[in-house]
């Protein structure tokens, strides 16, 4: 089975999406059916057509830098979801922030999303070149983190973010992800530090001291120095449901019953805030941090650690 990395943003002004293929942020399968729901992450789509160009390299000549000759059989996906031709699939959304941290130099990451929110180095946060896939952020545990420096996560709408993480120690708390408001993190993607040693993602009920939490805790424990793939998604259909992955795999699921609120400070990459305080500073590496402004399903979270490991 071929797979083919696919770039994708929607065009401001114009009722479409144009995707490259190229980055990480989704995947195109060649050969298969094709399925999309774009109309539902791109709002100016509506009813109109979604330009699919493929035309750059597949996953491996994309780490190469080799480019290979474009398929001549991409088509025109209509944003009902259906290509006719079924050549090409689209199995994943296009991020809203994406850092891959392969600068390996400099004070910031370029977010290669297109959005133009780049990660900045904050404290003890330096550049390793053993990252899971070429460079990657190191943090010092004490003060290091990155800061996208702004509210890029609507935490009261659907989302899903996700990280590589390599912790050099575990059996403390430590936030992988984590979006500010006034007294803490409104959500967090991280290690837990109640001696389990497990991952979880949880949302605040409300931003207040000593909040309450609704926490879906992994069943996989963190190992130090092992490379892990965490994902945390928030589904606000319903009654609403937050989801923890660990490589790939659902390990626990918890409804949340009420509206979240809207975080109005900083999405944070290696740290967190609890009663006003910023801490559990991440000790390890970071690398392929990813946003979506929507509930990824669990085969998207699947084929995204699939192909990245």
């Amino acid at each position: 089975m071929e797979l083919l990395a696919l770039t994708g943003c929607a065009n401001g002004g114009e009722a479409g999406a144009t995707f490259h293929v190229g980055g990480d942020d989704a995947l195109v399968e060649a050969g298969a059916e094709a399925t999309t729901d774009l109309d539902a992450t791109s709002p100016e789509t509506g009813d109109a057509p979604i330009d699919v160009t493929v035309a750059a390299t597949d996953a491996g000549d994309a780490a190469d830098g080799a480019d290979s000759a474009p398929p001549t059989d991409a088509s025109v996906v209509d944003a009902s979801g259906v290509d006719a031709s079924g050549d090409v699939a689209v199995l994943s959304p296009a991020p809203i922030g994406q850092w891959t941290f392969d600068e390996g130099t400099g004070s910031s990451s370029a977010d290669l999303s297109g959005h133009g929110h780049p990660a900045a180095l904050v404290g003890g946060a330096s550049w390793t070149a053993a990252g899971k896939q070429g460079a990657g952020l190191a943090l010092d545990g004490v003060s290091g983190y990155a800061d996208v420096g702004v509210p890029l996560v609507e935490t009261a709408a659907s989302f899903t973010v996700m990280s590589w993480a390599r912790l050099t120690v575990v059996g403390s708390w430590q936030v992988v992800l984590s979006e500010d408001d006034v007294n803490g993190s409104l959500f967090g993607l991280k290690l837990r530090g109640d001696g389990s040693d497990q991952f979880d993602f949880d949302v605040e009920r409300s931003d207040v001291m000593s909040p309450a939490f609704v926490v879906a805790q992994s069943t996989s424990t963190g190992q130090a120095s092992v490379w892990l793939h965490l994902a945390g998604v928030y589904d606000a259909s319903g009654s609403g449901a937050v989801k923890v992955y660990v490589n790939g795999a659902l390990e626990a699921n918890a409804a949340v019953g009420q509206p979240l609120v809207a975080a109005t400070g900083h999405f944070l990459i290696g740290r967190g805030l609890y009663n006003g305080v910023a801490g559990s500073f991440v000790d390890g590496t970071l690398d392929d941090v990813a946003v979506y402004d929507v509930a990824l399903s669990d085969a998207q979270v699947a084929t995204i650690y699939d192909a990245q490991r």
